[in-house]
């Protein structure tokens, strides 16, 4: 994985310079944007970039709405670390335990307007038809994104939730703007119709793989971004695990369950009794079936794009994120 690894670094780093660049008149509030969008892997300008190439398109032209991507996520995760009450992430201190919970709420609002900021360069300046569909790409990921959000907050506080209202809600909380990092790739590089939906369809689908897989390693890894192991158990999220123990269980193991469920001072014991029974009821390994069938769906949906470098590196990332990011971690489980 040495050659994706090298293009993520090579073409990251335009926009980790686009970034450099945002300035602001006072010194405070530099530093605190600086705070909220440095760090991470990238994942989502990489998609940009790589959906740009796919159809034939310069990738540097895509630099801005590469950036505008990457800066709308940092907004999210702003705000969904203030709802969660999460402490750190990936090894870093978040921005409301930072700055406190009023400046990230603004914070988190002010790189949401930089998202769309992020679109105004010379590199766009010649296509208003581009540029006006991205904006409308964005505007509508805000949406979705938001949208995905308030779902979540009331699956939470739900008992009879389904699994296709918890597929809805990770298509819009995450898997959407994954989606449409793969869509304005496409637009930016002047793909037909046809590949832009492509592209757009693999997006969802490995968005969703991606979120199932990222709430594995939440229960089964110490997680590798500074969170505690089973912090989404801790704080009664809803993940696809917890659904199907839910409706595959018995009394006691629903019992059991609910000692950590929701209890964030619950002991590893407990913890760790938990984590085995959703091993053994089979939870788990539904999940990781799961999260293996969207990335297939995914790579069936890219087959719609022209054969090229870039189409291999995006199914190489599927490998690289999902399958690989999992079981090498894993190797027993």
């Amino acid at each position: 994985m040495k050659e994706l690894e090298q293009y993520m670094k090579d073409k990251v780093n335009e926009v980790v310079k686009n970034l450099d660049e945002i300035r602001f008149e006072d010194d405070n509030l530099n530093s605190m944007i600086r705070y909220c969008v440095t760090g991470g892997r990238r994942l989502r300008p990489t998609m940009v970039f790589l959906s740009c190439e796919a159809v034939g398109g310069n990738w540097r032209k895509s630099i801005p709405a590469a950036t505008s991507i990457e800066v709308m996520h940092k907004f999210t995760l702003v705000h969904d670390d203030i709802i969660d009450e999460d402490e750190q992430r990936r090894g870093r201190i978040t921005v409301h335990k930072r700055y406190g919970r009023k400046n990230a709420i603004i914070l988190g609002d002010i790189v949401s307007g930089l998202s769309l900021n992020a679109l105004d360069k010379p590199e766009f300046h010649d296509s208003p038809k581009t540029i006006l569909r991205c904006y409308e790409v964005l505007s509508d990921t805000v949406n979705k994104l938001c949208e995905g959000e308030i779902k979540d907050l009331i699956l939470n506080v739900r008992g009879d939730v389904d699994e296709n209202e918890y597929f809805d809600m990770v298509c819009e909380k995450t898997a959407y703007l994954i989606e449409s990092a793969c869509r304005i790739g496409g637009i930016v590089g002047g793909g037909t119709k046809e590949e832009v939906e492509c592209l757009s369809r693999f997006g969802k689908n490995f968005g969703i793989a991606f979120q199932i897989i990222n709430d594995v390693n939440n229960l089964v890894m110490e997680d590798k971004d500074g969170k505690r192991r089973g912090s989404d158990l801790r704080q009664g999220k809803l993940t696809l695990m917890v659904l199907k123990i839910h409706s595959n269980s018995s009394l006691d193991e629903k019992k059991k369950l609910r000692t950590v469920l929701n209890k964030r001072d619950c002991s590893e014991k407990e913890l760790d009794e938990v984590i085995q029974m959703l091993m053994e009821n089979g939870s788990i390994s539904y999940a990781i079936n799961k999260a293996v069938e969207y990335a297939n769906k995914a790579r069936e949906e890219i087959a719609g794009v022209q054969d090229s470098e870039s189409k291999e590196l995006m199914l190489k990332l599927i490998d690289y994120i999902i399958i690989e990011d999992y079981w090498k971690e894993n190797p027993e489980t």
